[in-house]
């Protein structure tokens, strides 16, 4: 009959590191039947014997970006076929101090698009100066500009919240 297999909230009990298991042994004592380890390795043993299959190089692909920034330009809304296609671009800023004292900042820009029914709602909701946080899918491709082959990446949006609203023109059409 086989034991059930331990989890990790009940690990099986070691008899080498309990006293009173072998009649009173004494703490850091170690029984003579098995080979002496460090704490080091007996933990990494329980470890390979009772943690699930690592996965492997294929299952551990991810790509996935989260970014917030600050919108750069009204949503652009093109139809490509059958499909609707939002495209925005989104200013990431940093803000550090030169170990001289001097404030330094920089900008990059990154280039968002928003399929079908989230295109329309970027259309719709987002306007240039919007605070927002995005998560998506980075994807690259290569295309020729003036003769040259250019490396180009943007972020397929999955997700988009309005963090807070940019400065908006009045209703009475002044700005």
């Amino acid at each position: 009959m086989q034991k059930p297999a331990a989890t990790m909230e009940q690990p099986p009990l070691d008899p080498s590191n309990h006293a009173g298991a072998e009649g009173g042994a004494q703490p850091g004592a170690r029984r003579a039947s098995r080979p002496s380890s460090s704490l080091a390795a007996r933990i990494q043993r329980r470890l390979r014997r009772e943690s699930p299959a690592l996965p492997t190089h294929a299952d551990a692909d991810l790509n996935r970006v989260q970014l917030t920034g600050t919108l750069g330009s009204e949503p652009l809304l093109v139809n490509v076929g059958d499909h609707q296609v939002a495209f925005l671009a989104l200013a990431c800023t940093r803000q550090w101090t030169d170990p001289d004292g001097t404030p330094r900042h920089e900008i990059t820009w990154i280039s968002l698009r928003a399929w079908e029914e989230r295109a329309e709602q970027c259309g719709r909701l987002l306007h240039h100066g919007d605070r927002v946080y995005v998560e998506g899918r980075l994807q690259l491709w290569s295309e020729l500009r003036g003769g040259m082959s250019c490396l180009c990446h943007a972020v397929d949006l999955e997700r988009i919240v309005l963090l807070a609203a940019g400065p908006r023109p009045d209703a009475r059409g002044g700005g």
